[in-house]
């Protein structure tokens, strides 16, 4: 099977709520031709060119051991490798580098589909809460609340003034 052939798959089987969207598209891949010209709505490719350069962050990211004790407790992960600690360091650098991206202008996106028109159904109550019913589903309950295990529990912390080797 084809890409084209796929593609007309898709779109003619696809889920209903794409259908509006893309019934150009429909037209054209039955032409065997694709014209995302045709697009009612605009697609996730822009227009023009986007020329956006990030500063690389130039000072070394450092990491002391009370740090990655603290880490290692807080997230109950051991940091005992050279390849973990370097993992750290780079998701620390793209922090800081996307930290100083400038976002003053922009307005905030509260929804990929904000320029869609949503079709929402009525808000009432179909069926009843059934308190045995809801219960069936827990392990252990106990006076109609359900009991969850306990939560995490901190790493061993052994006492030791040593800190971890920087590489």
């Amino acid at each position: 099977m084809n890409f084209l052939s796929k593609m007309s798959r898709n779109v003619l089987y696809g889920r209903p709520y794409c259908k509006i969207a893309t019934e150009p598209l429909c037209k054209a891949v039955l032409k065997n031709k694709l014209e995302f010209s045709k697009l009612q709505r605009s697609s996730t490719v822009p227009n023009q060119a986007i020329s956006a350069t990030f500063a690389e962050p130039t000072e070394k990211i450092e990491i002391d051991g009370k740090t990655i004790q603290l880490l290692e407790r807080l997230s109950l992960v051991n940091f005992d490798s050279a390849e973990i600690l370097a993992t750290l360091r780079k998701s620390i650098q793209f922090a800081v580098k996307i930290s100083n991206i400038n976002t003053h202008n922009l307005k905030p996106l509260y929804t990929v589909l904000e320029d869609q028109i949503q079709h929402l159904r009525d808000d009432r109550v179909n069926q009843a809460n059934d308190r045995e019913e809801i219960l069936k589903n827990a392990k252990l309950v106990e006076e109609d609340y359900f009991i969850s295990p306990p939560g995490n529990i901190p790493l061993h912390q052994e006492e030791n003034n040593t800190e971890k080797p920087e590489h």
